[in-house]
């Protein structure tokens, strides 16, 4: 009989620990795309309110720019979408890379206008889990680093290996960094990184501490529903060792009124590899608004950064 009560108790404490897992995972790791992002709609969080016309205005010439959508498959099968736009094939590109749960065109109206206008052709990725891209789940950057260099391969392939520079902004930023690590082709340029955490436990251990929860205790739980239910693991997805391996320059760009995630990420990872990162600290500048609060400085940077990574290139 005590068997089967220990038995019992056991089974319990199981169920109760997937439960728990699973309703995180549908929390943190889960995007309902019944609630998507309207494309056009800026964010109306309360330190974004002061900078709303501006980003209102930014949307409104992002809808004015002609684009097809274009589609790859993933290395584990899921159609990738992403929106393509082209001055001409013989230009550079910028794959851009947008945040958790965010969308492309939102993320980088300022991005995606300032790049095409200065002659870039721009590839605006939907993550998998976002957009016209297959998927739930958000891996924090773990897969979706690897679906960046099969958009790397995809321009490779189709546009005989144009001058290419990856531009990511929050999750997006920890992405493109992660793929710097990785075997690029010579005609990757640059990295840019705005807003970037430094691994998905950083952002995520510390957005649950904001949230009041006993972290000691939520830890468990929240590695669990990575691990059983978005099949990653949180000490993935490490831009502070990725950057270690890069051999192209990046560029870091991060706001210090950022309230999502602490300026201070990009500086432990600017501080990994200070031969190959430049560090841009934006003052009073929210999460990813730093381009709002003062495009001269974040555009002047950019291009000083571009004209010294092509440079480089040319004399390598």
């Amino acid at each position: 009989m005590i068997y089967i009560i220990i038995s019992s108790i056991l089974v319990f404490i199981i169920l109760v620990v997937l439960i728990l897992s699973f309703i995180i995972y549908r929390k943190a790791f889960y995007n309902d795309r019944k609630n998507k992002p309207k494309a056009f709609q800026p964010i109306s969080k309360p330190d974004y309110l002061p900078f709303m016309d501006q980003m209102v205005a930014l949307l409104n010439v992002a809808k004015s720019l002609e684009y097809k959508y274009v589609y790859i498959k993933s290395f584990d099968k899921k159609k990738l979408a992403a929106k393509l736009y082209l001055h001409d094939s013989s230009c550079p590109f910028v794959i851009e890379v947008h945040g958790y749960k965010g969308s492309g065109v939102r993320d980088f109206s300022g991005g995606l206008t300032e790049f095409y206008n200065m002659g870039y052709n721009v590839l605006l990725i939907d993550h998998r889990g976002h957009g016209e891209s297959d998927g739930r789940t958000i891996t924090f950057g773990a897969k979706e680093s690897k679906d960046v260099y099969s958009w790397i391969e995809y321009l490779n392939k189709n546009f005989n290996e144009p001058e290419i520079i990856l531009y990511g902004i929050s999750m997006g930023g920890n992405t493109v960094l992660n793929v710097s690590k990785m075997d690029l082709t010579k005609n990757v340029l640059a990295i840019i990184a705005d807003c970037p955490y430094s691994t998905p436990k950083d952002i995520v251990y510390t957005e649950t501490k904001k949230l009041g929860f006993n972290l000691s205790l939520a830890k468990p739980f929240i590695n669990l529903a990575a691990l059983l239910f978005a099949h990653f693991s949180l000490n993935s997805a490490n831009a502070v060792e990725a950057v270690k391996e890069s051999k192209v320059p990046i560029l870091l760009i991060h706001g210090k009124a950022d309230l999502l995630v602490p300026y201070q990420m990009s500086e432990k990872i600017y501080d990994s590899n200070r031969e190959k990162i430049e560090l841009l600290l934006v003052e009073g500048a929210p999460h990813g608004l730093s381009y709002i609060l003062d495009r001269d400085l974040v555009i002047s940077t950019i291009n000083e950064f571009i004209a010294k990574a092509k440079g480089s290139k040319d004399n390598s």
